[in-house]
């Protein structure tokens, strides 16, 4: 996915792909998309939809909510265009990569998703302690 804003910048070079193989019903599917997968925070596999992985829950939350309203601008962005990619304009790789430190480990995505779980839990009366 192209990097086209601050938000996607914790993305960058974090998200692998694969094509889709039908429904993970034996372990040859699921050992294939954890492959491709390594150790990137994200896949988007192909006709199929997105994945995220981190070190807690929030993380993995933040990381793919964040990741569908990418994907969802990233298509605005195509369409408004023509599906002429080379008119979006990208970050550039070195100011990505840098972006990246900030907001695209661990900590950041434990951290942003922390008012989400808890706005969650105000409206469902829940107590969420992390």
């Amino acid at each position: 996915m192209p990097i086209t804003s601050q938000d996607a910048c914790a993305f960058y070079n974090d998200i692998a792909s694969s094509a889709f193989e039908g429904v993970v019903l034996e372990g040859d599917v699921g050992e294939h998309i954890a492959q491709a997968l390594g150790h990137k925070k994200a896949i988007i596999l192909q006709n199929h939809g997105l994945l995220t992985t981190a070190s807690s829950v929030e993380a993995t939350v933040f990381w793919y909510v964040s990741l569908d309203n990418l994907c969802n601008v990233h298509l605005t962005a195509l369409a408004a265009v023509g599906g002429d990619l080379s008119r979006i304009v990208q970050v550039k790789d070195e100011d990505a990569a840098e972006t990246y430190k900030s907001l695209g480990v661990p900590i950041s995505g434990w951290f942003s998703a922390k008012p989400m779980f808890d706005q969650i839990a105000q409206q469902t009366q829940e107590a969420y302690l992390a």
